[in-house]
Formats: structure tokens, C-alpha cells, sequence
């Protein structure tokens, strides 16, 4: 099959950011693939400008920041995208937009037992990130979902917990929902984390064994009740003493993330953390 350079592609089709869909100013410059590479040594880039958002050391290690900078993001939308000084729950990950008396946890944290460990967001469901979680929806963009993985998958790389990650799961949804959307957003977001980040990503893992209504449409007990035992893991799946990060798009009550926790934990995982593009509750 005939193999046509970047640089070419980018000529004829300009790239677009993702988020404002201008055309991006610097053509991309590099391969788009990349990896985390947890045992690599950093890569210095020399000539290529660096952006003003540098990502942390741990970040850098063998992640080919620039490369997902110059191919996906404009300047701006990127910084709209991280937020590295944010004050963000140590339960949920939502970013905190006041003093909260909780000892770092917000509200919503504190008032329920919430069965993973720790989780991580990009950021809260609001402005260009709530845009672009619906547009990826909505439209179907598995483009979109893909590079909201890398984002995630960044996020994910400078958490505390990221060297012991074993396994990386996608929330399911029910078959014959799948079916009429004909498109699972997680299942593509978990895949992109994990192939950022080196690890092995299975979506025969977890599997959902009764419809459930809309979390969306039920108050927030009513969210936990509607999942209640609506996860199994599979029987040919193994997930005993590992490190398990569950993925989703938005995490909003956490209570599908903590039911499908409970599950794991109940087949053995060791732990379980939980990667969402976007924190959903109203904290603050």
C-alpha cells in the first residue's frame, strides 16, 4: 500500500485543532504515534519550540508531547485542556474551585463510599471539554475519542499510582445499546490510554448483564441503585492481583465507576483507579 508522508498530507489537508477546528499554524512535524514508555529516558527535541505548558519530568518520560501538541491542539485550546496548578479532589480528580473543609476530597466524595481508589480527569464536565465530549458523542468521532485518550492518558502519567497500573479496563455498556450507537466511546478512550502508556487494555473484562436506566434521568441514590450487580466479570477473565484502571468518558455520581469497582475488587483485583475525560458532578 502506498505510503504517503506527513508533510504531504498536511499540505494538501491542513491540520485542524481539535478543539476550536482552526487550522493549526505549525504543520505537524512528527510522527504522530508515541508512548509513554515507563523505562525510557527523556527525549530532548532540539530546534522545535516549547510550548509554555512544559509537561512535568515523570510526564516526559519517553510521552511525545510535542508531537500530540503540533498534530491535535492549537496553543490555546491545549492550555484550556491542562490545567496543571488546579486544585483537584483526591478521590474524584474534579478540579475544586473553592477551599473545601474535606481535607482534599470534595463534597460529593466525602458523602459516599466510593469502591476504586483514586481517580483521575482531565477536568470537569464544563466549557470546551463538555463541547468536545459531546461532539465525540454525538458524531461518532472515534478521531476525537482517540485524542481525548492521549490527553487522559497524560493526566494519567504524572498520577501517583501510574507505576502500578497493570491493566486497563473500559466501563461496558449493554450489547443492544451499543448496537443502536453503533460506537463505544470508552472502549476507543481505554485503548488510546493504554497504548500511550504501555499497557495491556482488554474489553473482555467486564461485562454489563442487564440493561439499566439512564444515570442521567435518577437522583444520586437512585444512580447506585440502578447498577446495583448489573457488572459480572467475564469467566474466562483474570484479574486477580492486578492493577486495574477503569476508563470511562464522564464520571458524574462515580456510581457506575464504584459498582464496576466492587466487582473487580471481588474478583480479586488488587486495586482499582479509575481515568475519565470529565469529572461531571457540580463540586466545588
Amino acid at each position: 500500500m502506498l505510503q504517503i508522508p506527513q508533510n504531504l498530507l498536511t499540505l494538501v489537508f491542513p491540520a485542524k485543532c481539535l478543539g476550536c477546528e482552526k487550522e493549526l499554524s505549525n504543520p505537524a512535524r512528527s510522527n504522530s504515534s508515541f508512548s509513554l514508555g515507563r523505562e525510557q529516558p527523556g527525549r530532548e527535541q532540539p530546534g522545535r519550540e516549547q510550548p509554555d505548558c512544559e509537561p512535568t519530568d515523570q510526564a516526559k518520560l519517553g510521552f511525545d508531547f510535542l508531537g500530540t501538541f503540533d498534530h491535535h491542539w492549537c496553543r490555546d485550546c491545549w492550555r484550556s485542556l491542562i490545567v496543571d496548578d488546579a486544585q483537584r479532589c483526591t478521590k474524584c480528580g474534579a478540579t475544586l474551585t473553592h477551599h473545601n473543609p474535606y481535607d482534599g476530597s470534595c463534597a460529593l466524595c466525602h458523602e459516599h463510599d466510593l469502591r476504586f481508589d483514586q481517580a483521575v480527569a482531565i477536568g470537569n464536565y464544563r466549557g470546551m471539554l463538555q463541547e468536545l465530549v459531546i461532539r465525540m458523542k454525538n458524531q461518532h468521532l472515534e478521531q476525537m475519542a482517540i485524542q481525548l485518550g492521549t490527553v487522559l492518558a497524560f493526566q494519567v502519567s504524572q498520577s501517583n499510582f501510574f507505576d502500578d497500573l497493570d491493566l486497563v479496563v473500559p466501563i461496558p455498556t449493554h450489547w443492544l445499546r451499543r448496537v443502536h450507537r453503533g460506537f463505544h466511546a470508552a472502549e476507543v478512550i481505554a485503548e488510546s490510554v493504554a497504548h500511550a502508556c504501555e499497557l495491556q487494555s482488554s474489553s473482555q473484562v467486564l461485562r454489563l448483564v442487564r440493561t439499566t436506566k439512564k444515570q442521567g434521568t435518577l437522583s444520586t441514590a437512585g444512580r447506585f441503585k440502578n447498577v446495583r450487580n448489573a457488572f459480572v466479570v467475564r469467566p474466562k477473565a483474570t484479574v486477580k492481583g492486578l492493577t486495574v484502571l477503569l476508563v470511562d468518558d464522564v464520571m458524574t455520581s462515580g456510581a457506575t465507576a464504584s459498582e464496576a469497582a466492587r466487582i473487580l475488587l471481588k474478583a480479586g483485583a488488587a486495586k482499582v483507579y479509575i481515568g475519565v475525560i470529565a469529572r461531571g458532578a457540580r463540586v466545588s
